[in-house]
């Protein structure tokens, strides 16, 4: 009885691990996907359910949103890439923070080709699913991977 205990823990534990046995990407490969992706903490399964977004831009700024595909909340911010370190400037609140980040590959939902975690992230969720931004909007990306029928 102990060892079928065994095998199936062992099973188990083999299965789960497989994401996060994938090594995170170096530094400078993860600063330039940082701003290559959209990351959504989830892929809305309606236009009208609610996400978090966030965009990383090359020079410096950022936005993170809460949202649906159609409307939400929203806020700026400016961040510096410190080899594995992010560092936050939030103008509204004030605040400066430092998180350690990394990206690794990672098979998400409808495409997501990488998972963004950032340790201590100064507003919403610690893990992200990233996807092509294809060029233009995250607006227009959401609009035609998300948004089917309206609100």
């Amino acid at each position: 009885m102990k060892l079928v205990a065994l095998v199936v823990a062992a099973t188990a534990a083999a299965c789960g691990t497989h994401e996060a046995r994938k090594q995170p990407l170096p530094p400078d490969r993860a600063a330039e996907l940082l701003h290559e992706r959209v990351w959504l903490d989830h892929a809305p399964k309606r236009p009208t359910e609610r996400f978090h977004l966030v965009l990383f831009d090359e020079g410096g700024g950022g936005i993170r949103q809460h949202r649906t595909v159609w409307k939400g909340d929203f806020e700026l911010f400016f961040h510096e890439v410190d080899g594995g370190e992010l560092e936050f400037v939030l103008p509204a609140s004030g605040t400066t923070m430092r998180s350690a980040f990394r990206i690794v590959p990672a098979r998400g939902p409808d495409g997501a080709d990488f998972k963004l975690v950032i340790d201590h992230p100064p507003t919403g969720p610690r893990e992200f699913y990233g996807w092509p931004l294809e060029g233009g909007s995250a607006d227009a990306w959401l609009a035609r991977h998300y948004g089917a029928g309206g609100e």
